[in-house]
């Protein structure tokens, strides 16, 4: 699987309301969360899900390797790949995918339980939750 848990548990919220409106600025916060960044075992398969079924757009795709000279995954000390993608805003509650190619990374958190301390839980409003819902369901190795 290529989520950084082995459950990922997406709550959806379908109806008109609930979705993003700005908060007045006497009700604001000295801070904005712009992004959660889930270190993946297999960026393909996890954009799979984030892009094609969920329907999040890509809007940065890079391949960082240490030394930054470094032109190939063999000449680099360390070699990474970060994906950013977005609903509808560019700023904030941005999903950033991270794959370490070299050297790779061991999954934590084999074998744990649903609702576990470090379990993901991923909440999105769809215009089309049933749809949306298919999509994801049929990619392997998601369990919704």
């Amino acid at each position: 699987m290529a989520f950084p848990y082995k459950w990922l548990v997406i709550l959806w919220v379908s109806s008109g309301i609930g979705y993003a409106a700005p908060v007045v600025e006497e009700e604001q916060v000295p801070i904005d969360v712009r992004r959660t960044t889930l270190v993946v075992r297999d960026i393909d398969r996890s954009l799979a899900f984030y892009r094609d079924a969920l329907g999040l757009k890509v809007i940065y795709d890079q391949i960082i390797r240490s030394p930054r000279n470094a032109e190939t995954d063999e000449q680099a000390d360390r070699s990474l790949r970060l994906v950013f993608l977005r609903a509808n805003d560019d700023f904030i509650g941005i999903i950033g995918l991270m794959q370490y190619r070299k050297p790779q990374k061991t999954a934590l958190h084999q074998g744990a339980e649903p609702f576990s301390v470090g379990s993901t839980v991923f909440v999105i409003n769809a215009k089309d939750a049933k749809a949306v819902f298919e999509k994801a369901r049929a990619i392997p190795g998601v369990r919704v």
